[in-house]
C-alpha cells in the first residue's frame, strides 16, 4: 500500500546487527546513539523520512536521531520502546547484585561510550525536551505482556507526548 501511494519504504539493520558492518564497539555491539547517527545516514542516502517505524533500543535511537537534529519525521510508530538507559542500569544493577559504586562504574562507561550521561537516555526525558514543531505524530505499540520492555513506560511516554496513542 505505501509503495502504491507512490512513497519509498527503507529497511535497514543497525551496525552490529543482521547483516550490517561492526560498528564502533565491534561486533554484535552497538548503542542507541550510534544507531541514532545510523538514522542521519540512511536519511542522507534516502532522503527525509515520512515515517519511521522503530523496535526496542531503535526507538530511543530514533527519538535521539530526532532531539539531536538528524533526523526529522511525519511520523513516528515505536514498537516495545524501552524506559531507556537509567531504568536499564537499574535493571542490571539489581539482577547482577551491584552495589553503587559498580553501578556508577557502568553509568561512566556507558557516558563514555556514547557521549551523553545516562540520564539524557530516557524516553521520556528526551520526549518533554522536544519542540512542538519537531515533535512527529507519535503512535507507541507495546504487548501488555512484554517479558523484555515493561509496558508502563510506554504509558508514560504516550502521557507526555500530546496527541499520541497507545496500542496495547
Amino acid at each position: 500500500p505505501l509503495l502504491d501511494r507512490g512513497l519509498q519504504v527503507v529497511a535497514f539493520d543497525g551496525l552490529s546487527h543482521g547483516r550490517s558492518d561492526a560498528g564502533a564497539h565491534g561486533p554484535r555491539s552497538s548503542d542507541a546513539v550510534e544507531l541514532g547517527r545510523a538514522l542521519d545516514a540512511v536519511a542522507a542516502r534516502f532522503g527525509p523520512a515520512r515515517a519511521v517505524v522503530a523496535h526496542s533500543m531503535g526507538a530511543l535511537a530514533a527519538l535521539l536521531a530526532i532531539r539531536d537534529g538528524w533526523l526529522a519525521s511525519e511520523r513516528l510508530v515505536l514498537v516495545a520502546p524501552p524506559s531507556g538507559i537509567p531504568d536499564l542500569l537499574d535493571r542490571i544493577g539489581r539482577e547482577l547484585g551491584l552495589g553503587p559504586r559498580a553501578t556508577r562504574l557502568l553509568a561512566e562507561r556507558a557516558r563514555r561510550r556514547t557521549g551523553y550521561a545516562v540520564d539524557d537516555l530516557d524516553l521520556v526525558r528526551i520526549a518533554t525536551g522536544l519542540g512542538v514543531r519537531e515533535r512527529p505524530e507519535l503512535l507507541v505499540v507495546h504487548d501488555l505482556l512484554d517479558r523484555e520492555a515493561p509496558h508502563e513506560p510506554s504509558t508514560r511516554l504516550v502521557r507526555s507526548w500530546p496527541g499520541a496513542q497507545l496500542l496495547s
